[in-house]
């Protein structure tokens, strides 16, 4: 009796041993496997997103190249606007200038944006229609009113946008009406696209028969900023070109230059009559 006890004992304690290791060897597989088995799985993760990447990288190569090519195409636009335009330069200094030095170029940049729009644009603007009028053999109406320049030097634009709009009026569009043949209206439009200040005309609007066909557009005008301050970015700054009903279309080009003005208010309406040239202003 007493070693059927003691054999029942014995296996009972070997049955118990068994299920402790077996719980002890469970135990310790998950505490030693669950970390692995989550690093494991953030390493698929990983490498699931690094793959994503990877098959991008060469389209993301290509737009860059693109991206780079565009950009010096469009620098080489610009600087050739700044050059081929008429332009204002804007230079306030470098930031490693002493504010004595910043401050004087700052007021000599504002005395130049001074001169420019009181005295020097308006008449160019209106030298510039009048000489393509008067070549082309067509009659101009129109007004030129120069918005007036900053007061003071601290009113002066912080980053320049690359474009000024100096007509004063709504929209800056400057209104013009002109009278003549449909071939003198075409070397009208052919000699402002050669003029040396960069205009956008509007959608023409013709009315009548030749000889006397009239034609109403609205022109801005625009002068273009260069210098060390000027910052262009692609949002804004850049000048709007608004093309006509070809073949009567134009933008700036390259011309006289005019000579200086004493007031920024201009009036241009030149009657033509046949060969005869009016000359009133």
């Amino acid at each position: 009796m007493q070693e059927s006890t003691i054999k029942r004992n014995i296996i009972i304690l070997l049955v118990v041993t068994f299920l402790l290791l077996v719980i002890m060897a469970v135990a310790w597989g998950f505490a030693l496997n669950r970390p692995l088995l989550e690093n494991i799985a953030k390493e698929h993760e990983r490498y699931d997103t690094r793959s994503a990447v990877a098959a991008k990288l060469p389209q993301a190569l290509i737009d860059q190249t693109k991206a780079e090519q565009q950009k010096v195409y469009v620098a080489n636009q610009l600087a050739f606007f700044q050059q081929r335009y008429r332009h204002l330069d804007f230079d306030y200094g470098s930031a490693t200038d002493p504010k004595e030095v910043q401050d004087s170029k700052k007021l000599q940049t504002w005395q130049r944006y001074m001169n420019e729009y009181f005295s020097s644009y308006g008449l160019s603007l209106k030298n510039e229609l009048l000489n393509a009028a008067d070549a082309s053999g067509v009659s101009i109406n129109t007004a030129i009113k120069i918005s007036p320049p900053p007061k003071v030097p601290e009113e002066l634009p912080p980053t320049p946008p690359g474009f000024l709009t100096p007509i004063d009026s709504a929209g800056n569009n400057l209104a013009v009406t002109i009278v003549g043949t449909y071939p003198s209206i075409i070397d009208f439009f052919n000699r402002i696209n050669t003029s040396s200040i960069l205009m956008a005309i509007s959608p023409v609007k013709l009315e009548g028969a030749s000889p006397g066909i009239k034609v109403t557009f609205t022109v801005t005008p625009f002068l273009v900023q260069t210098g060390s301050a000027v910052k262009v970015s692609p949002s804004g700054g850049a000048a709007p070109v608004a093309a006509a009903p070809p073949p009567v279309a134009g933008s700036g080009g390259a011309g006289k230059e005019a000579p200086p003005a004493d007031e920024p208010d201009v009036s241009v309406n030149r009657p033509k009559f046949g060969a005869s040239k009016g000359s009133g202003d």
